[in-house]
């Protein structure tokens, strides 16, 4: 179910084309190497990569220079041969190394600036800065709350050039005698000396210096910045297309130690597709002679796991792989997933004109960017899981949150329309909208059960899926008829219907606790077992039958938090002449931050109870994953 059908496949041919069928392998991308069985040949030596390695980061190092991250070229084959972009690559790296140079100069320069300008208003000249004779004259900073310090130094004269962020900057000029006492108290005052970069004339005059300095540094940052753009419009495609190519030659080297060989022969195995088995033996073709073949999986062999699925069940696929790939004997549940994650999620909403905003935003993703991997399956679960919110909330009358039963004016051509499509009401009927919640879980549980039970019927043979499955088909219809009669206490149930559900019940029970434990000879042992097993049935199914009301709790919620709003937005709207306009911005952002955070929550109670409620019932995974011998191409790709 769902699982592509996977052979071993193996190939020998001559040495002398080795490299070749590597590559076109590689280039095929539809199949998986690994070691052989056994290895009874030569196997080739570890190849050392270090002169591709460096080739790979030398254009690595290329495309960050030219900040080529997010470009995509299509190329059939490189535009240039790699021998001839070496000169190229060798004068980026040279522009780019005195650029790099002329910018820690510019920075300098810049912070010396920076400097100077914090001290443009001092008017002494730099060559009365320093030690003399008989004093010293110097400048720096000190916090204001501490300046009044400085007052009572005698033969000590001190001037406030400038205050900014609550400091005082100032020019000192004291005697040799006082000097130090005043550099005692200067630095318990939280003075701080200054250094300028330069020793002679006046501030002003070096702002203006090193301004022109700055400008004529930036203007040759400029012109090496033009020169590597236009490099980069020259080789932008050739640099990408040499990385991928460097990439991929030394992915496609590394496959070599999983190759036998003789002096004149290589042998090379693997796993493929059932279906993609002509695709194969069309590549080689051409390639002749090259001998080929292909077997079933061997009973001891664990082959790979490769799900394969149609296009509205592949998205789905991404939830069975983030939990864990189906082992051999493992159906895939991808197909089953699909429908119940969809309804799970459409419950949770119950407003058609949010699956509309869901699905509408996922297609205009999908056409406005080549959404690929993981993202596109992600984007694939939300547009089916936005367009089962449309048919749910259409069958619920669930649109914005618009009561179409008391419509304004304006909607009552609309709210008819929905009153003929609408089914219930939810919150009309919430016991009913309950019972049906927990109506689809009891199908959800019980589909896995029968899944289970055809699993083992398999595995082990008719006899042991009979004994699988008649407990299980007996006890969950007679304990939801006990439950609806008993606990839910609903009314209206045929007499002959509940004593078929009670008799049901009965049987389950006894065929749990008999065959629970198949395998135990000790009929005592086997009963005692039976009993624990019983009551895991009993809390358990329960328990996971209750699981599925979350769904009414959100699928309500969503919808009179979808209400609220329109209330808030309409008594807004009566304030006169900015009223309206308001209004439409609550009735924008609070239905945008309900379908936010109500689709948030859908999503993940959906995947929940795959994992906890539906899993738990025939799936383990631990499968292994299909490792294909591919190309990956980052930056370039082969046109049709």
């Amino acid at each position: 179910m769902a699982k592509a059908k996977v052979k071993r496949f193996f190939i020998a041919a001559s040495r002398e084309k080795e490299n070749i069928i590597i590559s076109s392998l590689q280039k095929f991308g539809k199949l998986e190497i690994s070691n052989p069985r056994e290895i009874q040949a030569e196997i080739y030596p570890k190849e050392d990569f270090k002169e591709t390695e460096e080739k790979i980061r030398e254009y690595r190092n290329i495309i960050n220079i030219l900040s080529l991250q997010n470009e995509i070229v299509d190329t059939k084959l490189l535009l240039k041969p790699l021998d001839s972009l070496e000169n190229a690559k060798n004068e980026i790296l040279d522009i780019e190394a005195e650029r790099a140079k002329i910018i820690i100069e510019r920075q300098k320069l810049q912070q010396e600036l920076n400097q100077l300008e914090r001290w443009n208003k001092l008017e002494v000249s730099l060559e009365d800065l320093g030690d003399f004779a008989h004093g010293k004259s110097f400048i720096g900073s000190i916090p204001q709350i501490t300046t009044h310090n400085l007052d009572s130094i005698k033969n000590f004269f001190y001037k406030i050039v400038d205050t900014s962020n609550k400091e005082n900057r100032i020019w000192i000029l004291c005697t040799n005698d006082t000097f130090k006492e005043a550099n005692e108290i200067l630095k318990s005052s939280g003075f701080t000396s200054v250094s300028l970069p330069v020793k002679k004339g006046f501030i002003m005059d070096h702002i203006t210096s090193w301004k022109n300095k700055i400008e004529k540094i930036q203007s040759k940052e400029n012109e090496l910045a033009s020169r590597l753009n236009r490099m980069s419009e020259k080789h932008a495609s050739d640099f990408l297309a040499a990385y991928d190519y460097y990439w991929n030659y030394k992915k496609c080297r590394e496959i070599f130690p999983f190759l036998q060989t003789t002096e004149k022969i290589f042998f090379i195995e693997g796993w493929i597709a059932e279906k993609n088995l002509k695709d194969l033996e069309a590549v080689v073709e051409d390639l002749q002679p090259v001998y080929i073949s292909c077997r079933e999986p061997l009973d001891d062999e664990n082959p790979p796991t490769i799900l394969d699925n149609n296009k509205v069940v592949e998205p789905f696929s991404y939830v069975t792989e983030l939990f864990a790939l189906p082992k051999k004997d493992e159906v895939d549940p991808s197909p089953f997933i699909m429908p119940f994650f969809a309804t799970f999620f459409g419950v949770c909403l119950t407003d058609a004109g949010y699956g509309i905003v869901v699905s509408a935003f996922c297609i205009w993703l999908f056409i406005r960017y080549s959404i690929k991997g993981e993202n596109k399956s992600l984007l694939g679960i939300l547009l089916i899981c936005g367009l089962s919110t449309v048919l749910i909330g259409t069958l619920v009358g669930g649109f914005f949150g618009i009561d179409i039963d008391n419509p304004k004016p304006a909607l009552s051509f609309f709210a008819n329309i929905a009153q003929k499509l609408r089914v219930m009401n939810p919150l009309d009927n919430l016991l009913l909208f309950f019972y049906i919640t927990l109506g689809i879980g009891v199908i959800h549980i019980f589909t896995g059960k029968l899944i289970n039970i055809y699993q083992v019927w398999k595995a082990e043979g008719f006899i042991q899926g009979i004994q699988v499955a008649l407990p299980w088909l007996t006890f969950i219809p007679g304990f939801v008829l006990f439950l609806a009669t008993f606990l839910f206490n609903i009314q209206g149930i045929p007499d002959i219907v509940m004593k078929t559900g009670n008799y049901l019940l009965i049987s389950g029970l006894i065929l749990i606790v008999l065959l629970a434990d198949r395998g135990q000879k000790n009929i005592v042992a086997r009963i005692g077992n039976g009993l624990f097993t019983l009551y895991g049935a009993l809390s358990g199914t329960l328990s996971d039958i209750l699981s599925y009301a979350r769904l009414l709790a959100l699928g309500i919620a969503t919808g009179v938090v979808a209400m609220t709003v329109n209330i808030i937005a309409e008594s807004i709207a009566q304030i006169p002449k900015i009223g309206i306009i308001f209004a439409v911005l609550i009735f924008i952002i609070g239905h945008t931050a309900n379908i936010l955070i109500n689709a948030l929550g859908a999503m993940i109670h959906s995947t929940r109870l795959q994992y906890v409620e539906f899993f738990n019932t025939f799936y383990e995974g631990g499968g292994k994953e299909f490792t294909l011998f591919k190309e990956e191409r980052q930056y370039t790709y082969f046109a049709d």
